[in-house]
């Protein structure tokens, strides 16, 4: 599993414009999905689901592909 240190390391790696690509990537994906959390966060669309193992009791919604936001 991918921990947040670790990816925003990787991130930081990387050459500042790569770098501000995937800013708007995942800025861009977090602002529409988080429009819909407001109104209803077990909105069908979101895939929002219970989590296991170290997570068990948090739930995970889709935002894209390979990306997926966590919360309690």
């Amino acid at each position: 599993m991918v921990t947040l240190e670790l990816a925003i390391d990787t991130v930081n790696q990387l050459p500042e414009e790569q770098q501000k690509i995937l800013f708007d990537i995942f800025y861009h994906r977090l602002l529409e999905k988080h429009r819909w959390q407001i109104a209803d966060v077990f909105a069908f669309h979101l895939g929002t689901h219970k989590l296991s193992g170290e997570l068990y009791g948090l739930y995970a919604c889709i935002c894209g592909y390979d990306c997926r936001i966590v919360f309690q």
